[in-house]
Order: structure tokens, then sequence, then C-alpha cells
């Protein structure tokens, strides 16, 4: 019976690891990282390896049913057994002790005072049967005594198996929300509504970090456009400033340039009537005008006459000399003419 209270504990106790198993999926189903099929599928093994556990602790329970009921019927046999040989053995004695009854009252008679009575045969059979019955009724109270608690044993894992049935197919119905839609499916959206609920807090709160980053940037950002326009504005007076006092250089400027390009007019007005003046007086100087003409003209003059002399002297010559001689006194007036119009030129 104690190993069957250890098989029912076993029993138990697989149950419970198939429940932690299960549990353990839905842990796992909470991170997420199994899918609906992955966990029908695991669901539906540990269904199976549960069936198969409770057929072997059936099995396990069916042989240990038969091992006792075996030692109940040898203990059974042996005890009638046992019934038998003292009812075979209280005859014998009662006759040996009918048998032996007078000897024993002569020897009472013979014995002295002193000597204690024997106890006779039939009260120590009694007590002997006194000693033995309990001892045998003890061993058949606990007998049927466990057996009785073996049965209300089996019997109450009978009704927690059918409990337990009961209470799986109710967390079945429990679980079946809808069609195609489970308890661990909503566990696993809660779980991932959760978790994107905390994902939308930290973003949120990255973007708070951000905000208050970005409004502080666009603080000192504002604040350096801010001085910056303030800058351009004093820039912008300052460069007006300067803008009008050049614009009065430039007038100012403008107006003595108006009047130097007047004067520069009537300067080249002037310039025109004495270039005038000047080619009129050119004109009327002739020659006198041009120097390098005039020493030209008195060059040519020179020359003129310096040939006519040699032609003078050559006709001279020609008389003189009569016409057999006149090739080489040609030849000669004509070298010497050649030598004289060579020096007014080197001249």
């Amino acid at each position: 019976m104690e190993q069957m209270m250890e098989n029912d504990v076993d029993g138990v106790a697989d149950e419970n690891d198939g429940e932690r198993l299960y549990m353990n999926a839905n842990d796992d189903h909470e991170n997420l990282t199994l899918t609906t099929g992955e966990f029908q599928e695991e669901e539906k093994e540990a269904e199976e390896a549960n069936i198969i556990e409770e057929d072997e602790s059936f099995i396990r329970d069916g042989e240990l049913e038969e091992h006792d009921y075996e030692e109940e019927r040898h203990g059974e046999q042996r005890i009638e057994d046992e019934e038998v040989e003292e009812k075979r053995d209280i005859p014998s004695i009662a006759t040996i002790s009918a048998a032996e009854k007078p000897e024993e009252e002569v020897q009472e008679v013979i014995e002295p005072d002193h000597v204690l009575a024997e106890i006779p045969v039939e009260v120590r059979i009694n007590l002997s049967f006194c000693v033995i019955l309990p001892v045998e009724l003890l061993c058949l109270t606990t007998f049927m005594s466990r057996r009785e608690i073996l049965a209300r044993n089996r019997y109450e894992y009978i009704v927690l198996q059918h409990r337990l049935e009961e209470i799986r197919t109710l967390l079945r119905n429990l679980e079946t929300l809808g069609e195609g839609m489970t308890a661990m499916d909503y566990e696993i959206l809660y779980v991932a509504r959760v978790n994107h609920k905390d994902k939308l807090d930290e973003r949120e709160r990255e973007l708070e970090k951000l905000r208050h980053k970005a409004c502080w940037q666009i603080e000192i950002r504002i604040a350096q456009v801010v001085n910056g326009v303030a800058h351009y504005k004093e820039k912008e007076t300052c460069l007006a400033e300067d803008i009008g006092f050049e614009e009065r250089e430039l007038d100012e400027h403008r107006e003595r340039a108006a009047r130097v390009r007047e004067d520069v007019n009537k300067l080249h007005l002037i310039l025109k009537d004495l270039r005038q003046t000047h080619d009129e007086k050119r004109l009327e100087g002739g020659l006198l005008m041009a120097p390098p003409v005039l020493r030209e003209m008195e060059r040519t003059i020179k020359s003129l006459d310096a040939l006519r002399n040699d032609i003078e002297i050559i006709k001279r010559e020609i008389q003189q000399y009569g016409p057999a001689n006149g090739r080489k006194r040609n030849n000669k007036v004509l070298a010497k003419s050649t030598m004289t119009q060579g020096k007014p030129g080197r001249s």
C-alpha cells in the first residue's frame, strides 16, 4: 500500500510536473518566443505525455494490485495452514494431558508441600491461545484495514482523476474564447500589449528627452538669432549712415567732375583753335616751317649747279680735242661726271 501511495504521489507529481511544464510553456508564450501553432503542438505533446504517464501508472497500479493480492492470498493460506496445524496439535496435547493426569496427581501427593503446583496443560493451552489469538486478530485487522485503505485510496484516486479531467475540460472550455482564439492567445496578446506599452512609454520618455533637448537648442538658437538680428540692425543703421555720407561725397565728386569736364571741354576748344592757328601759320611760313625740305632743296640746287659746270667743261673738252679722241675723252668725262655726281650725294 505504501508503494501504491508512492505511485499515487508520483502520479500526482507527474501531473504537477505536467502542470509545471504547462506553466513553463505559458512563460515561454509570455516571452513571445513561441508562436500559437508551436504552443498547440507542445500542448498536444504534453497531453500525450500525461496520457502515457497515466497509462504507465495504471499498469504499475495493476501490477502492484496483483502482487498485493498474491501476497494477501499467500498470507491467508499461511494463516489457514497455521490454524489447521494448531487444531491438529490440540487433540494430541489433550490426550497427553489425560494420560499423564494420574501420574501428576500421584506426584502431587508424593511431592513436598513447598514445591509449587504445575500449571495444567489445558490452562497452558488456553494461555497460548490467549497469546496467539490477539496477534492473529491484529494481523487480520491490519490486513483488512490495509485492504480498506487501499480500496479507499484507489477510489479517491479515481475520483481525483475524474475531477482532474473535469477541471481540464473546464479549463479548455474557458480557454477557448472564440474561433481560433484561446486564453493563451489572449495572454500572448496581453503580454505583447504590455511589452508594446512599455516600449511606447520608453519611446515617450525618449521623445520627452528629445523635446527638452530640442526646446533648449531652439531657445539657444532663438537667442542667437535675436542677437544676430540686433547686430544686423545696428550694422544696418551704421551702413545707412555710411551710405548717406558716401552719397553726399559722391554728389560732391559728381559736381566736381562736371565742372572739370566743362573745363576740359573748354581746353579742348582752345586747343582746337590753337591747332588751326598753327596750321595757318605753318602754311603762311612755307619752307621756313620745314627745315629739312629747305635743306634738301638747297642741296639739289648745288648739285644742279655742279652738273651744269661739268657739262660746260665736257663741252669745252669735246670742242678742244675733236672727234678722234672723242670716245676716250667721253669716257673720262663720264667718269668725272659720275664722281662729281657721287660727291653731292655724300654731302
